[in-house]
């Protein structure tokens, strides 16, 4: 019936979320590859590491991280999120050159 079908998605909704936050705890102390695709309104961007997880970080500039590539240490569960890592921006890879500034033949 309709009932059941609701509680058995919210325990499956739950049981996601555990998983996530548990996957998110073992990547603490790990170094990752994160690919920042928004930023958060406290500053910090968020993105996805190689492993799925989602990771938030500060540039050290305190620019905008949206669309570059970082090598991140995770230093901790977010407090905003128990499925998102904190961590701290070791660097970040070279934006790849514009088309028009590639020449061709090379």
């Amino acid at each position: 019936d309709a009932r059941t079908k609701k509680w058995r998605a919210a325990e499956a909704r739950a049981l996601a979320a555990e998983a996530r936050a548990s996957f998110a705890g073992r990547q603490v102390g790990a170094e990752m590859r994160v690919l920042f695709e928004q930023p958060l309104p406290d500053g910090r961007g968020l993105g996805h590491a190689e492993s799925h997880v989602l990771v938030a970080a500060a540039a050290s500039d305190g620019g905008s991280l949206e669309n570059a590539i970082g090598l991140v240490r995770g230093e901790s569960i977010d407090p905003g999120a128990p499925d998102r890592l904190g961590g701290r921006l070791l660097a970040v890879d070279p934006a790849p050159a514009a088309p028009e500034q590639l020449a061709i033949g090379q």
